[in-house]
């Protein structure tokens, strides 16, 4: 390899491996902390002896605390689809904003044409995924189209 390819290589590859072993680690950490959350749950719940313990222990103000802690967070769905539509479009525009990078760098055009094509995909996988959604949400009435 010559040393253009080694910047290319550091500048384009590094960055991409390190945002997804941290991404990775985060999903592990995340998983690790539910797994906990669940388990101290589950032992506090087997602590009552009887269904009116645990019945006056959901009434008290400790109990409302606990089952707002049980509570899953819940994304809309019109949410998730804007969410996937703003990725889709910053993946497409970098995708896109690839390519006169490579005809600025001649020499290694070929993997910035390669992250740019690569980018650009996803891109429109985003958008081909949230149009589908919506179209399901809506033929599915999970999403009301008057709304």
């Amino acid at each position: 390899m010559d040393p253009s390819t080694d910047q290319v290589m550091g500048m384009v590859v590094m960055p991409i491996m390190f945002l997804l072993v941290g991404y990775v680690f985060k999903l592990f950490m995340d998983s690790k902390k539910n797994k906990l959350k669940s388990e101290l749950h589950q032992k506090l719940v087997e602590k009552f002896d009887n269904v009116s313990e645990l019945n006056d222990f959901l009434k008290s103000d400790s109990g409302n605390k606990f089952l707002k802690s049980l509570s899953i967070e819940y994304v809309q769905p019109k949410e998730r689809i804007i969410s996937s539509i703003t990725k889709g479009l910053v993946a497409g525009f970098v995708g896109l904003s690839f390519l006169p990078v490579g005809m600025i760098f001649s020499a290694d055009s070929k993997y910035y044409y390669a992250a740019g094509i690569v980018l650009f995909a996803l891109g429109v996988s985003f958008l081909v995924s949230s149009w589908l959604s919506y179209k399901l949400s809506t033929k599915w009435g999970i999403i009301n189209e008057d709304e």
